[in-house]
Formats: C-alpha cells, structure tokens, sequence
C-alpha cells in the first residue's frame, strides 16, 4: 500500500506482532488526564467544605436573638436622596433637608451642595459657576433662609 499513510505501526519483539495505534494511544492518555483532573478537583472541593464547615453553623444552630439581628437588607441607602452638582454625585442622609434641597431653584441648590458638602469656598464655586463672588454669598445666604423657614415648618 504505497501512498496511503496510516497511524498504525508494527513492532516485533520476539515471536508476536503488536500493532498500535496512535489514535487510541493518545485517547488513552487523554483519558487518564481528565480523570486525574476529576479527581483533583473533587478532592479540592472536599477539603474546601471541610475548612468552611469548621467556621460556618447553620441557621438552625443559631438562637433566636444571632438570628432577630442578623441583617436583612442594606440599610446604607434608606432615606439617602442623591444630588448631581457638575456631574458630581452628592448625597444627603438626612430626608428633611433633603427635601427642602429638592425644592431650591437648581443655582441656589448648587450652591449650597458645593459649599456645605463639597467644601467649596465662596471664591471656588464663584469660578466655577463664572459668577461673582458677592454672588454666590447672598445666593447662599437667601438660600440659608429659604432651608431654615421649610425645615423650621415641617418640625
């Protein structure tokens, strides 16, 4: 068979003849890798479960009081209302001023974000906005005013 390439090959040793084949030796190597794999990798997976459940207890070990207190939800967003100042995100904790905030015109709003949570000076936000610096003071202070007689209302 001239032309005609196989991957099969003889060996004689002594009185027989083995034949091999290439494709099924490389198959079974491949097969000893993956079950090698396999195994190592249920090995880590046990070991693994073994250190977790050392540390863990499940919630029916637990007394009621562990459980009661165990968090729920993420409280760090609860009555959090977010400003944008300059594409700056600004957040406020408190609802109450939160609101009165909502309810400035957006000039007065800025600034009073930039100077009291930015802590930007009067001449800072006045450079920033391109007004002047008397500007941004009595902006600021009527909106002080307009703060102080919504929070003073709602209490």
């Amino acid at each position: 068979m001239r032309g005609i390439k196989t991957n099969q090959f003889s060996v004689q040793r002594g009185d027989e003849m083995k034949e091999f084949n290439f494709e099924k030796i490389i198959q079974q190597q491949f097969d000893a890798l993956i079950k090698k794999v396999v195994n190592n990798r249920i090995k880590d997976h046990q070991r693994n479960t073994g250190r977790r459940l050392k540390h863990e207890r499940p919630f029916a070990d637990l007394p009621d009081f562990d459980i009661e207190n165990i968090g729920l939800f993420d409280e760090r967003f609860i009555g959090i209302i977010p400003f944008f100042v300059e594409e700056i995100p600004v957040y406020v904790r408190h609802e109450e001023l939160g609101d009165a905030l909502g309810e400035l015109d957006e000039k007065q709003k800025k600034i009073i974000l930039m100077f009291y949570f930015l802590n930007m000076s009067d001449a800072e936000i006045a450079k920033i906005l391109k007004k002047g610096r008397t500007t941004i003071f009595e902006t600021r202070k009527r909106a002080l005013e307009i703060l102080k007689k919504k929070i003073g209302d709602e209490s």
